[in-house]
């Protein structure tokens, strides 16, 4: 029987510490994750293109932390337009 081993990425981790409710310095994700400053800031510009909402906001320390507010497939749901059940004129199953 074969075993399944599920790989833990760094995007797995980052979007789990962008999660909590206190949000994670860039500090933090950098340390997690061996990136270097400039290179979490380039995942985070990934993030916001992929539909995900950061905030940014000021921790207890002074020090400048992240968190996902919005992510993509909550974003589908709040953005989705009402489809009428209503044939129309043109729908060829009327």
């Amino acid at each position: 029987m074969a075993t399944i081993i599920k790989r833990v990425t760094k995007t797995a981790i980052v979007i789990k510490m962008l999660s909590r409710s206190k949000g994670e310095g860039i500090s933090e994700i950098a340390d997690r994750t061996g990136w270097k400053p400039h290179t979490v800031r380039a995942f985070f510009s990934g993030l916001k293109k992929k539909g995900f909402e950061l905030a940014r906001e000021e921790g207890a320390d002074k020090q400048t932390v992240y968190r996902i507010i919005t992510t993509p497939a909550q974003a589908d749901v709040s953005s989705s337009t009402v489809v009428s059940s209503a044939p129309t004129q043109n729908d060829p199953l009327a």
